[in-house]
């Protein structure tokens, strides 16, 4: 089983839409919260593939070496706020056993949080305030508004790593290699049994299929950067900036 953190998968969204995408792909991403959605290994393996070979050895020239082909519109996951939710133990803006039954999906938790820092500064109680916003509904919409600019971003790095070589080293670009080298870092057993070696998996043109496997998760991060209130009211709290990681978890496909 292996985590994949893909810090070219980091975003950041005001009401400008301004997203900062991180350029070194070493450490974990963090965030204030964590929402969950299973995806199949079948539906997450199909956006990359790569190509090696044992020809020329040598690395004078880097024409014939590994190369990253990526495909953006094999990217799976459509929607995120209403479709993510955030897990039990994934700093809920409502945590504990007594809501569980409430939809805790990040336009709803987004709101709750909203509202627990503007009348409670951060505190679980202020979370029962939102009934106090007379825009709640324009407020998820908000959110999920956001869900297009999310897939368009993803959708831009992946076709934006498509022929790159593996010499490329920039995390914020190479996706390919990000990945292929977390799997070397942390899942080496698929190297050792040529799971991913396989020459009856390769096509036509050479390139091997990159197959995620149950227990795998691809994490990215968006945070949310509030409006700042073209009329506060005073004595109340401002809204702070929430960020969320988005993470998919790969399960087996059905039988």
């Amino acid at each position: 089983m292996t985590t994949y953190h893909i810090e070219a998968f980091d975003f950041e969204f005001t009401a400008e839409l301004d997203p900062t995408i991180h350029r070194e792909d070493a450490g974990v991403l963090s965030a204030n919260s964590t929402a969950e959605l299973n995806v199949t290994e079948t539906d997450i393996s199909a956006w990359l593939r790569f190509k090696t070979d044992a020809v020329d050895i040598n690395d004078l020239t880097n024409l014939d070496d590994l190369v990253f082909k990526t495909n953006s519109n094999a990217w799976p996951v459509d929607y995120y706020a209403n479709a993510f939710t955030v897990a039990e133990d994934g700093n809920r803006a409502l945590p504990g056993n007594s809501f569980n039954g409430l939809d805790h999906t990040v336009e709803y938790d987004r709101v709750r949080w909203i509202a627990r820092d503007v009348f409670a500064n951060g505190d679980v109680a202020g979370a029962f305030g939102v009934d106090l916003f007379n825009n709640e509904s324009a407020l998820r919409a908000d959110i999920k508004s956001f869900d297009t600019n999310i897939l368009g971003q993803i959708k831009t790095k992946i076709a934006a790593a498509n022929g790159l070589l593996m010499n490329n080293t920039d995390a914020n670009q190479n996706i390919g290699r990000a990945v292929l080298l977390h799997a070397l870092n942390n899942a080496t057993g698929r190297f050792t049994n040529a799971d991913l070696l396989t020459n009856s998996d390769r096509d036509d043109a050479g390139f091997y299929p990159f197959s995620f496997k149950a227990g795998d998760s691809i994490i990215l991060k968006v945070n949310y950067v509030p409006k700042k209130a073209s009329e506060p009211i005073t004595g109340l709290n401002d809204v702070s900036e929430h960020s969320y990681l988005y993470k998919l978890n790969v399960v087996a496909d059905p039988e």
